[in-house]
């Protein structure tokens, strides 16, 4: 069970569409249309958003993917959030997060843990560890409640710890 805008659906005429589903949602804009159209999309299963597209709030009770160009205002999500390629303004997730391949997170807040892959944020908030590889970078701050890991990366902020912080690069 599940909803997605099928091959052909065109958005040319529609400035903002809202997708309510009981079920997955997976939305291929090289197969649709999603022209400049802001798509909001509310699902009780999984979303799936790739190949470009505008999107406003993202809300899932499962995970949340965002691949190749997407660009989204935010994501709330109950599970995972795994960003690669694309843009989250802000994220908020109960289990982990995950950025690579010149992702971009803005504000991510994750009652797990936080990796960032070749990637970036605005600010990192977790509950869980916080991994940093890649050159990847952080323009504010990070916190963790656990332990934070650097790896040829770089924080213009602060770093706070609850156990250690490990500046391995």
């Amino acid at each position: 069970i599940g909803s997605s805008l099928l091959k052909g659906f065109k958005t040319k005429n529609i400035s903002e569409l809202t997708v309510n589903s009981t079920g997955n949602v997976r939305i291929n804009c090289v197969y649709t249309n999603c022209s400049d159209t802001k798509i909001n999309v509310n699902a009780r299963g999984l979303v799936e958003l790739t190949n470009g597209g505008i999107y406003g709030s993202v809300n899932a009770t499962q995970y949340v993917s965002l691949a190749t160009n997407v660009e989204v205002d935010s994501i709330a999500t109950l599970d995972k959030v795994y960003i690669a390629n694309a843009n989250a303004k802000l994220i908020h997730a109960n289990k982990e997060v995950l950025l690579t391949a010149g992702a971009f997170g803005g504000y991510i807040y994750s009652n797990a843990d936080v990796s960032l892959s070749a990637s970036s944020a605005t600010h990192i908030s977790a509950f869980g560890n916080v991994r940093m590889t890649l050159q990847s970078s952080v323009t504010k701050n990070v916190e963790s409640a656990k332990y934070v890991y650097l790896l040829s990366s770089n924080v213009v902020g602060d770093i706070k710890a609850y156990d250690y912080v490990d500046l391995n690069g």
